[in-house]
């Protein structure tokens, strides 16, 4: 019984000082980090800066279009506990031409989810979009 005790208290004592030793995650700033990375995303798609923007051969593609454009605004930002996972959300507005060649604006919703990198950064790895206004509850 007392091997049993001095292994549970040393189990202990180890745990305690792994848990001690874990840097503590300021996941306000991560938080604000995130959402200040999907407004330079938003920025660099407005912008045209197809090298920022994983999306590339779409962006390229739609940047040739004469009268295409898009925007996002986020209006909030989530991260885990671990601070390596996260999401934001916003609205988006986007102008294309239509079938007849006059151009039609649409807007809508949108959820990003981001993954932190090894070199601390985000980087948008899904993307979830729907079209018209939220309703309200």
């Amino acid at each position: 019984m007392r091997r049993a005790h001095e292994w549970f208290t040393g189990t202990l004592i180890c745990l305690s000082t792994v848990v001690a030793c874990q840097p503590e995650i300021d996941l306000e700033a991560e938080r604000a980090a995130l959402f200040h990375a999907d407004e330079s995303w938003a920025a660099a798609a407005e912008a045209g800066d197809v090298e920022r923007i994983f999306v590339r051969q779409f962006v390229r593609q739609s940047r040739d279009v004469e009268g295409f454009t898009i925007a996002w605004t986020p209006t909030g930002a989530e991260v885990s506990s671990t601070a390596d996972v996260g999401y934001t959300f916003g609205a988006w507005d986007r102008t294309v031409p239509g079938p007849d060649g006059t151009l039609v604006s649409s807007t809508g919703n949108y959820v990003s989810i981001w993954h932190k990198q090894a070199d601390g950064s985000w980087r948008c790895s899904v993307e979830i979009s729907n079209l018209g206004a939220l309703p309200m509850r």
